[in-house]
C-alpha cells in the first residue's frame, strides 16, 4: 500500500494524491503522501549521450548561467552558476559517456566542449541553424541587391486592372472556405 501511495504521490503530488487515494478507498492525508514520496531513494541519473548547452539569465543583462539538457529525453540535467568555458569543460569531463554536444554559437561553449569532451561531436542546435541560414541568405541578398533591382526592372509586368465582380459581391467563389459569410449573432 505504501508503494502504491508513493506512486500516486509521484504522479499527482500531495493534495491531489490524497483525493485520488480516497477514491481507491484509502484514507491518507496530503502530508502522508508527500512523506512517502520524500522517503523514496533518489534516482541515479544516467549520463546523457547527447547533451545540449545554452545560457539562461539569472538577472537579465547581469548574471548568466548555463543550462545542460539531455536532448534525447528533453529533460534538464544540471544548471551551472556561470557560462565560463572552464565550468562547462569541468562538467563535461566528469561525464565521459557524452558523444554529442549540441550548443549555440557562443565561443565559451565551443571552447568548453573542446576541452571537456574532446571526443564528442559538436553540433549547432536547430534554432541557431535556422538563424545561420537566415543571416547567410540576408548577406547574399544584400550583396546582389543591384542585380535583383536590375532584373525586376527589366521584367516588370504591365499593370493589369482587376475587374470587380459583376454582381458587386465578394471576389471569392460561392462556397469557398475562406469566403465571407454573414455572422449569425445570438438572437
Amino acid at each position: 500500500m505504501r508503494s502504491a501511495l508513493a506512486e500516486v504521490g509521484l504522479a499527482v503530488a500531495g493534495r491531489a494524491g490524497a483525493r485520488l487515494a480516497d477514491v481507491f478507498g484509502v484514507r491518507a492525508s496530503r502530508n502522508t503522501v508527500l512523506r512517502l514520496v520524500d522517503a523514496l531513494p533518489e534516482p541515479q541519473p544516467r549520463t546523457p549521450r547527447v547533451v545540449g548547452v545554452d545560457e539562461y539569465a539569472m538577472r537579465k543583462g547581469r548574471v548568466y548561467g548555463a543550462v545542460l539538457v539531455d536532448v534525447e529525453t528533453r529533460r534538464p540535467v544540471d544548471l551551472l552558476p556561470d557560462r565560463e568555458a572552464g565550468t562547462v569543460a569541468a562538467w563535461l569531463a566528469e561525464r565521459p559517456g557524452i558523444e554529442v554536444v549540441c550548443r549555440d554559437r557562443a565561443p565559451f561553449f565551443a571552447e568548453g566542449a573542446s576541452i571537456g569532451a574532446s571526443n564528442a561531436v559538436q553540433v549547432a542546435d536547430r534554432f541557431h541553424l535556422w538563424r545561420n541560414l537566415g543571416e547567410a541568405a540576408e548577406r547574399c541578398i544584400s550583396r546582389h541587391r543591384s542585380c535583383l533591382r536590375a532584373t525586376t526592372a527589366e521584367t516588370a509586368p504591365e499593370k493589369v486592372e482587376v475587374q470587380a465582380p459583376a454582381d458587386g459581391g465578394s471576389p471569392w467563389p460561392t462556397g469557398h472556405r475562406f469566403g465571407w459569410r454573414p455572422a449569425v449573432w445570438c438572437r
